[in-house]
């Protein structure tokens, strides 16, 4: 009898973790039903399929360096061979291109994906727009996102490499340290960005208007008093997509993603047309199934992360890129992340750089910052 009710509860177990995995995904769809984004996947073209923007801006002097891994699908380079011809400038390594420009400078970037047996599967052409000085003598920037935000290392380092070169930057933010200031919130999604008005530690989301109970651009700049921002930098994604264990709940939680970082970019365009946004590409995760074996207990693995945070940066591309005459930037911010050596320790380091990898970011985030200003 006792062997009976053992097997019983154990089959209740069961069934309520696979039931409490199906209402996970039902709610995604619940949340965004009604929502008038629709992506497609066939418009895609193929030489899309590398996540890469169609231009990289970048600074003379700065190093720009792009790791192969994250311009795929893949979570190794195993079976897959990445080549960049950038007409014979800057170093290929195993793993990365490099480059330090010394003069302005645009030229095409090849990017070819191919299998062992040198079989091409994908490949894009993009521009390399280098930039040998900034019309703005001064820059007011905003960073707008997550943990990796939240962090701050990203944010110094952008005012660390200001202050090295002696260009006049200042970061707007209700935190951080010093002259290191942002407003990265651990854990939020844009959703969250636009429908909540403080997180479970009771910390203000100062851009929702309890008024009108959305993201407020005009309100935030108010309540903060700040008379003048030129760009504003959005990490975003991560939280957004994490969790989509299949392809269906990936392009639900996609629609989700899409329209309401539409409502915070027409919210901070009303406020002033002349701010230039960036997006930031999602960055990808650790390649190591261990950190995700260890956070997450296997309900969430290192390959379907990645293949989450490609897909999603791919429609991003899709849907904002070729946008500079609207004053909207993508930043190729999911390509200066060594992914293999610089991801934090232990579980921790499943989605989050180590210090060296913030640094990574932070350091091409003001190349590109002081070359489309």
């Amino acid at each position: 009898m006792k062997k009976c009710c053992s097997i019983f509860v154990a089959i209740i177990i069961v069934l309520t973790f696979l039931l409490s995995g199906c209402s996970e995904q039902q709610q995604v769809y619940e949340q965004i039903k009604g929502e008038e984004i629709t992506l497609n996947y066939d418009s895609l073209e193929s030489n899309s399929k590398v996540a890469i923007p169609d231009t990289l801006y970048a600074f003379v002097g700065e190093k720009i360096t792009l790791y192969y891994l994250n311009l795929t699908y893949c979570n190794n380079l195993d079976d897959v061979k990445v080549t960049i011809d950038a007409d014979g400038k800057g170093v290929s390594y195993t793993d990365r291109w490099e480059y330090v420009p010394a003069k302005k400078e645009k030229f095409d970037l090849v990017v070819t994906v191919s299998d062992v047996n040198g079989n091409v599967s994908e490949k894009k052409t993009c521009a390399i727009d280098v930039k040998d000085q900034s019309e703005k003598e001064r820059l007011n920037v905003l960073l707008i996102g997550d943990s990796t935000i939240n962090n701050g290392t990203i944010s110094k380092t952008v005012f660390d490499k200001a202050l090295a070169n002696n260009y006049s930057l200042s970061l707007l933010g209700t935190r951080g340290n010093n002259y290191a200031l942002h407003e990265g919130r651990s854990g939020w999604t844009a959703k969250m960005f636009v429908e909540r008005e403080e997180d479970k530690e009771g910390f203000k989301n100062f851009f929702y208007n309890s008024e009108t109970n959305s993201f407020d651009f005009a309100y935030y700049m108010d309540l903060n008093s700040y008379k003048k921002v030129d760009c504003v930098v959005i990490q975003l994604g991560i939280n957004d997509v994490f969790s989509c264990k299949t392809d269906e709940v990936l392009d639900y939680s996609m629609q989700q993603y899409m329209s309401y970082m539409s409502n915070i970019i027409n919210s901070i365009k009303q406020y002033d047309d002349n701010v230039k946004v960036v997006i930031n590409l999602i960055l990808p995760c650790s390649v190591d199934e261990s950190k995700f074996l260890e956070a997450y207990g296997g309900e969430q693995t290192a390959g379907r992360c990645k293949q989450n945070s490609h897909t999603a940066n791919l429609n991003i591309i899709n849907n904002w890129g070729n946008k500079e005459n609207e004053d909207i930037f993508i930043f190729y911010s999911n390509l200066t992340l060594d992914t293999n050596n610089n991801m934090d320790s232990g579980g921790n380091g499943g989605i989050h750089p180590s210090k060296s990898g913030y640094t990574q970011i932070g350091e091409q985030l003001y190349s590109f910052l002081r070359a489309i200003n």
